[in-house]
């Protein structure tokens, strides 16, 4: 398996974590793509009517998959996120974070896009 040079994310432990099992690798990608849709999504939808459950709720989720697919820098803005969230209060600083996040996460899809064809590459 090869693996995409990223600013933002750190494959090597996902790829250890399912012991270079390509299957299981790729299943892990395409479900954290989308989660990343549905936090695009919903960050779309739900900011502009400050839907605070939600908008905790999807942010929350994504916590983990960061964790997992080493996106150190994304975690101290998510958890940020997370709490003005659920307290319901920060709202310049809520744009601002949700702004960067949307950002990097549009890079990081094209990123894991990429290591998802490389890997079709590889079977061919």
């Amino acid at each position: 398996m090869n693996n995409v040079k990223s600013p933002y994310l750190d494959l090597q432990p996902l790829k250890e974590d399912t012991k270079n099992n390509k299957d299981i690798y790729v299943k892990l990608i395409e479900l954290f793509l989308m989660s990343i849709d549905e936090y695009i999504e919903v960050m779309d939808k739900e900011l502009n009517t400050l839907n605070w459950p939600k908008l905790f709720s999807v942010t929350h989720k994504m916590i983990s998959s960061i964790r997992m697919f080493g996106a150190s820098g994304l975690e101290p803005i998510m958890l940020e996120l997370e709490c003005d969230f659920r307290d319901q209060n920060n709202l310049e600083r809520i744009h601002k974070h949700v702004n960067s996040t949307l950002n990097i996460f549009n890079q990081v899809k094209k990123e894991l896009q990429t290591e998802l064809k490389l890997i079709e590459n590889d079977e061919t």
